[in-house]
């Protein structure tokens, strides 16, 4: 049996031991990315459950995965970036940092193959992400319905 914990308090004490964490790493040591991404996810979700209010918790979001991006270009600290950086209000026609993530994580994805051949089904949902952040719609359709296809991790 387990069970998920979102008790009252939790997201702040995970919060504050993710910060002890990063503080405590400055001395030249590094700190994992998935650590950085951590801390990014925490204030994604304040924004989230302040009703998309919160832009302070999004702007700190976005700040977080910016850091484990640049640290370590990976598909989920690029994803996360990218879509938090379109809730604040940014486009990609006026977005240079945008754009660079979007090519970044074409690369990595392209490294995998082309759509048809992705077996992974976070590689293929970061595609549909990609895609619909880039008004590629005919794209997002494709990776939709092979999203469809696959079975979803459960969580």
């Amino acid at each position: 049996l387990f069970f998920r914990r979102n008790r009252e308090g939790d997201r702040d004490r995970a919060l504050q031991t993710v910060l002890q964490i990063t503080s405590s790493c400055k001395d030249g040591t590094a700190v994992s990315p998935d650590v950085i991404c951590l801390a990014g996810r925490i204030y994604k979700d304040k924004f989230i459950t302040s009703n998309y209010e919160d832009r302070e918790s999004l702007d700190k979001a976005i700040e977080w995965y910016r850091r484990a991006f640049d640290l370590s270009p990976l598909e989920y600290s690029g994803i996360n970036l990218i879509t938090l950086l379109r809730a604040r209000g940014e486009t990609f026609e006026n977005n240079s940092e945008m754009q660079q993530i979007a090519v970044v994580l074409n690369s990595l994805l392209g490294r995998k193959g082309a759509l048809a051949n992705l077996t992974e089904y976070w590689d293929v949902a970061t595609y549909f992400e990609v895609s619909v952040l880039a008004e590629d719609y005919p794209k997002a359709c494709q990776a939709a319905l092979k999203m469809a296809i696959m079975k979803p991790p459960i969580w």
